[in-house]
């Protein structure tokens, strides 16, 4: 029976209590009579509703970061034992869950557990399926008996699971996974309701360098399939099916949930944005376990950002060409401001939100679009996002709140003949139209951010600025960007911070374009140590692959600033 929490829905929390209430009974004055109806031989397994004496639930499924490894998803909750009246104590044999047949506590580890929330249809949506690895009692004399439940999703089973050695055969990602799956030491369960497995996008080697020892875990082994060779996703589903998904990439999955801070979509209370040097991969080493390697590199990147490398030398790709393609695929030469994080409280949402938000899966595809202020007006940036993890956190007094952990993706739609939107063949796709871009008042599909560290200016001196965490530099060759794509700066605010504000001379900053053409950001001449330029109104067309940086035109000074720091944004909308 489904349980209402505050302004969030109806759930129901069951365990599996271990035995069957109809199952047929030797001796049994009811249910151990032939040919009755109280005692059959396939019983089915007794579900224990629990939702009643549940304090707290806590989920965490997927991965926070495309280059993290997926792990078992796991689901925590509390029960009052005191107000459930003792009954989830394993030594109560008079509990309603203790098996009397076996004389067993029936809520035990291992046992099934699965969290329902009913839509407003009354549909039964799964939120987790697992099993219970541990309970951890708490009694407390005089005071309130609780009951921590620990639990986690199938890939602890396989994570418990050594196979014996295999000789590997021709085979693409997805069908080795089948192949392991299918193994009798793993018997893996069967059909749509366990498993989802792609084909993949690639061929693993299968000489003997990639024969299986014997004793190697299943689970570890499934993870190197992904990691080293496919560059997907393996994960659990909400519904505790098996699930493989190719190469990350573009995506055809039609958009869940838009998201936005201006009553037209779903409401958020906290957005969660990255630019950081650990996106940086701009060298690249793949070796497979037959010797077989190459290396990729950016070296415009590199004279930017130094070298960050990443170094994969137990690869079950084979092939030369895949290997390359491999390599070239993990390189991500510069670094972008994207939304790394949202969440939301079901209280702030309607039922129909609610319901949309509540089964939102990884490998899904969300927009997100926050309003920021511009000058003297506002702009907004709207990307589209790949779901990689879900939290959720369920209150019994206050609701339910989520969390989802994202990647950046591209949105393709299916082509459609004679529409204006979807019927444009796509150079990268033929079959597919790139999806139109979220719909905030302005568009922005990046940022672009810039610093530089403390610095003494010089009297009429230009200097420039890029990304990376140097002095300003004298050269415009050593601080630029470069265009991913074509578009338009539509904005930029600078912040000048110095430990001493010199005199009043009047100070210029630009947006330089290609190392030929400026536009004036703004002119600010004061004696304040801390200093905006803020415009706006710009629009500063780029092609893809144009260059551009932050210039700085310095007057000369009657008494010099010192100790100048710089940081900021330019705003960039995709054309």
């Amino acid at each position: 029976m489904a349980t209402s929490i505050v302004q969030s829905g109806n759930y129901s929390l069951q365990i599996d209590q271990g035995f069957a209430t109809d199952a047929f009974t030797l001796d049994d004055p009811i249910k151990g009579l032939l040919n009755g109806t109280a005692g059959v031989l396939d019983g089915a397994l007794t579900f224990a509703d629990v939702t009643d004496g549940t304090l707290n639930i806590n989920i965490k499924r997927g991965r926070q970061d495309q280059g993290d490894q997926f792990s078992a998803g796991t689901m925590s909750f509390t029960l009052n034992d005191t107000l459930s009246g003792g009954v989830f104590n394993p030594f109560d044999t008079e509990s309603p869950y203790y098996d009397t047949y076996e004389n067993v506590p029936g809520l035990a580890p291992l046992r099934r557990v699965r969290l329902y929330r009913y839509d407003a249809s009354n549909v039964p949506e799964l939120l987790f399926a697992g099993r219970i690895v541990n309970y951890d009692y708490s009694f407390v004399l005089g005071g309130l008996n609780t009951v921590s439940v620990y639990c986690a999703d199938d890939f602890y089973l396989l994570a418990q699971t050594v196979m014996d050695e295999l000789n590997v055969s021709p085979e693409t990602s997805g069908e080795r996974i089948e192949t392991v799956l299918n193994l009798p030491e793993v018997d893996y369960p069967t059909g749509p309701t366990a498993r989802n497995i792609s084909t993949g996008t690639v061929d693993l080697g299968h000489d003997s360098p990639y024969t299986v020892p014997q004793g190697t875990n299943v689970l570890a082994y499934l993870a190197q399939i992904n990691d080293t060779a496919e560059f997907g996703r393996l994960f659990m589903s909400r519904e505790g099916v098996l699930t493989f998904q190719d190469r990350i990439g573009s995506t055809l999955n039609p958009v869940s949930v838009e998201f936005d801070d201006t009553n037209t979509a779903t409401p958020f209370d906290n957005v969660g944005i990255t630019f950081e040097a650990d996106q940086v991969v701009n060298r690249v080493y793949l070796q497979g376990l037959n010797g077989t390697s190459s290396t990729d590199s950016d070296t415009a990147s590199i004279a930017t950002y130094f070298i960050q490398t990443e170094s994969i030398t137990n690869s079950l790709l084979h092939d030369a060409t895949q290997i390359s393609d491999a390599a070239a695929y993990l390189l991500d030469p510069e670094p972008q401001a994207r939304y790394t994080d949202v969440s939301t409280s079901f209280a702030s949402l309607t039922t129909a939100q609610r319901d949309a938000i509540a089964i939102v899966d990884v490998g899904d595809t969300i927009s997100i679009s926050k309003t920021f202020p511009s000058g003297t007006g506002t702009t907004s940036l709207a990307q589209y996002l790949a779901v990689e993890g879900v939290e959720h956190s369920i209150d019994y007094s206050t609701g339910h709140r989520i969390t989802f952990y994202t990647s950046p993706t591209t949105v393709l739609y299916p082509l459609i003949l004679n529409d204006a939107i979807y019927g444009t063949l796509d150079g990268t796709n033929a079959l597919a139209s790139t999806a139109p871009t979220p719909t905030p008042t302005t568009v922005v599909t990046d940022m672009f951010f810039f610093q530089s560290t403390s610095t003494n200016p010089t009297d009429a001196t230009t200097r420039y600025i890029s990304g990376a965490p140097v002095a300003q530099q004298s050269t415009y060759a050593n601080a630029n960007y470069i265009a991913p794509v074509a578009g338009t700066i539509t904005a930029a605010t600078l912040t000048w911070v110095a430990s001493s504000a010199g005199t009043s001379e009047t100070i210029s900053t630009y947006v330089r374009v290609n190392d030929t053409t400026d536009y004036l950001i703004a002119s600010v001449g004061n004696t304040s140590g801390t200093k905006q330029f803020v415009n706006g109104a710009l629009s500063v067309a780029l092609a893809a692959n144009d260059t551009f940086s932050i210039k700085l035109v310095y007057p000369t000074w009657v008494s010099n600033p010192s100790g100048v720091s710089i940081g900021g944004v330019l705003l960039f909308e995709v054309a």
